[in-house]
């Protein structure tokens, strides 16, 4: 739908133009005679501009023209706050007669490429779109940021922001990098109830990040809320002002008279917060958090909200904290108050802390203990969206890779909980994490409700032999599983027995990897007799153990019965040259990678 807000200019002379200027330069004139009734105007312009009158909304001192008969009448200059779909983030006018000199702007569309619009595809781009090409939502060039940050500046609401703030659709899709989607959502808390960020401290650190973000040149796309959805910055006069305005409750107004918002962006507002959660909970974002104050914060320096909670007790903050934390790749969720900026911005210092994922009646529980601005009226809301975000994501994701989180058992139970949550998942990973012989346990008991999981890592988590027998004893249940991975934690030749008695009632098992645990020959053996019971395994890693010649000589031994077996990890043992050169002749000519 195409919003135009405002006035129709009046007082036109017979047969003068009436002109509309839509983003990216074109510009439509209808002749409308100067008594024309508000619905023929409608008419005529969605016409013009291949609408439906359906599809296009002209307002008028606040009432939407075509609904009531009558002339448009005003002077003013009337501004189109709601583009047409693929358009940009670009404002459009309508005047009387001769066209006025023509305000720089981006234009609202560029080329994309093929190879970016596959990425863009391929990576669920689509989900974004709706909301950025109807205006709902506008993201922040990266660009812009980072030299209103190096300039001291500080953000405005997005009514008072220039269009070149701004990136058009076109042109977040052909910045469509290697890897994932380039759109960076933050989560922040609102230093003043007016301003969210009157000194630029938040600014100033995203615009860091960003610069590490866009190292190679590329360019983001920005969802900050203050800029990227419609506020309540407008006077009495409906100008945009710097800051938002306070709304009175028990008088049912604004501070001095101020008129907020316009409907329609009032309308785009409402809209917005429905894709919130897109931006936040989608697999392929980043998401900066700030969940640390500024140093000077309790100081004269900033005018204090009602609400000053830290991060995690806010309501907002706890809800896209939480969007955030649900099925994202680790890189993708940084923690920007960890970074030092001893050496440059460290990613990496900045991912652990990130907690696990939240079902939604715990989200529901916790958020009663939140704060928010306006006191709890938020709180059923913020609870829908995300109870909605929560089950339209795990529904549907098919991989989660948590990786180096410093994840113990709490995290594991967490884990556990949301498997049966996630009926179409395939992949699990929490590699490099710390869940030892417990959290191995708990997730072994959720196992068999994974129905759709075909592999799993849980390599450098410290498992020993006991959390290998849960497991052991699990793996067999989980009816899809074809690949388990837990290389490099504490398992002995005991969890070794235990997991070569599970590979024996697992016929469709296709990778076992075991490397840099402490197996000896005895689990060697174990393993070595297994072989013939498992006719789809393709890839057995026993490297980095403590394999010698007895273990050694009878997994040679079994080589001739593992027919399907092409890749073989026994380096960094203690297996002798003879052993190796019994390997090498079981190996035989089958091809594939057997390292010795």
């Amino acid at each position: 739908m195409l919003t135009i807000q405002e006035d129709l200019p009046a007082g036109r002379a017979a047969g003068e133009p009436l002109c509309i200027q839509l983003p990216g330069g074109r510009t439509l004139s209808l002749r409308m005679p100067p008594d024309a009734s508000a619905a023929a105007v409608v008419r005529r312009a969605a016409a013009a501009c291949g609408l439906a009158p359906s599809q296009l909304a002209l307002f008028c001192g606040g009432r939407r023209l075509g609904d009531t008969a009558g002339g448009a009448r005003g002077g003013r200059t009337l501004r189109i706050v709601q583009r047409l779909a693929g358009g940009g983030a670009g404002a459009g006018r309508m005047w009387v007669g001769a066209k006025p000199k023509a305000r720089r702007s981006r234009a609202s569309k560029v080329a994309v490429g093929e190879e970016r619009m596959t990425r863009w595809k391929e990576r669920g781009g689509a989900e974004l779109e709706a909301a950025l090409a109807s205006g709902d939502i506008a993201l922040l060039d990266s660009r812009w940021m980072i030299d209103l940050a190096a300039r001291g500046g500080v953000l405005k609401p997005r009514q008072a922001l220039p269009v070149e703030a701004f990136l058009t659709l076109s042109e977040i899709q052909a910045s469509t990098p290697a890897l994932d989607l380039p759109v960076v959502c933050v989560s922040y808390c609102w230093l003043q109830s007016d301003q969210p960020d009157p000194h630029g401290h938040s600014l100033r650190a995203v615009a860091r990040a960003l610069g590490y973000l866009t190292a190679k040149g590329e360019r983001v796309g920005v969802f900050i809320d203050f800029c990227s959805i419609h506020q309540n910055c407008r006077d009495h006069d409906g100008t945009p002002q710097n800051t938002v305005f306070p709304w009175l409750e028990q008088e049912g107004r604004f501070v001095d008279g101020a008129v907020g918002r316009l409907p329609a962006e009032d309308i785009l507002y409402k809209q917005a917060l429905g894709s919130y959660g897109t931006f936040y909970s989608h697999p392929h974002t980043h998401v900066l958090m700030l969940s640390a104050f500024p140093p000077d914060y309790f100081t004269t320096e900033y005018t204090r909200s009602v609400n000053v909670a830290p991060y995690f007790d806010r309501g907002w903050c706890f809800c896209e904290s939480s969007w955030a934390t649900m099925i994202k790749n680790s890189y993708l969720v940084l923690n920007l108050c960890k970074d030092t900026g001893e050496r440059g911005f460290n990613a990496r210092e900045c991912r652990p802390g990130r907690t696990a994922p939240v079902l939604p009646e715990e989200f529901v529980a916790q958020l009663a203990s939140k704060g928010f601005a306006n006191g709890s009226a938020d709180s059923p809301l913020v609870a829908r969206l995300y109870s909605e975000g929560f089950e339209a994501r795990f529904g549907a994701v098919t991989e989660l890779s948590y990786f180096g989180l410093g994840w113990g058992i709490e995290e594991a139970r967490a884990v556990a909980r949301l498997l049966p949550r996630a009926p179409a998942l395939q992949v699990l990973g929490l590699v490099d994490n710390s869940i030892g012989n417990e959290g191995a346990r708990v997730l072994a008991e959720a196992l068999p409700r994974a129905l759709a999981l075909t592999e799993i890592n849980l390599s450098g988590n410290s498992v020993g032999d006991a959390g290998a027998c849960a497991l052991a004893e699990a793996l067999p249940r989980a009816p899809a599983l074809k690949k388990f991975h837990i290389w490099d934690n504490s398992i002995g030749d005991e969890g070794a027995c235990a997991l070569a008695k599970a590979l024996m009632q697992m016929p469709a098992l296709v990778v076992l990897s075991l490397g840099d645990n402490s197996i000896g020959d005895e689990g060697a053996r174990a393993l070595a007799e297994a072989l013939s019971h498992a006719p789809a395994l393709v890839e057995l890693r026993l490297d980095d153990n403590s394999i010698g010649d007895v273990g050694g000589r009878a997994l040679a031994e079994a080589l001739p019965r593992a027919k399907a077996l092409k890749v073989h990890h026994l380096d960094r043992n203690n297996i002798g040259e003879e052993v190796k050169s019994a390997l090498r002749t079981a190996w035989g000519s089958r091809g594939g990678v057997l390292e010795l």
